[in-house]
């Protein structure tokens, strides 16, 4: 009974860790994406800013968020 309880609960926290960094990434990609669209952002920063999209985007890919 004990290691079933210990089982499970790991998957608990597991899953909510995984929840968390999710919510982090989706977090930083609005975050890109809205200095991204800004008026003041300049095109070099703009370049800038698409690589830092892309690996958030491949991160989210690479560990199925």
């Amino acid at each position: 009974m004990a290691i079933a309880f210990t089982v499970v609960m790991s998957w608990i926290f597991a899953k909510l860790e995984q929840r968390e960094i999710r919510n982090q990434n989706a977090k930083a990609i609005a975050t890109v994406e809205a200095e991204i669209n800004s008026p003041d952002c300049s095109l070099a920063r703009k370049q800038e800013l698409q690589v830092i999209l892309k690996a958030l985007r491949d991160e989210r890919i690479a560990y199925r968020l």
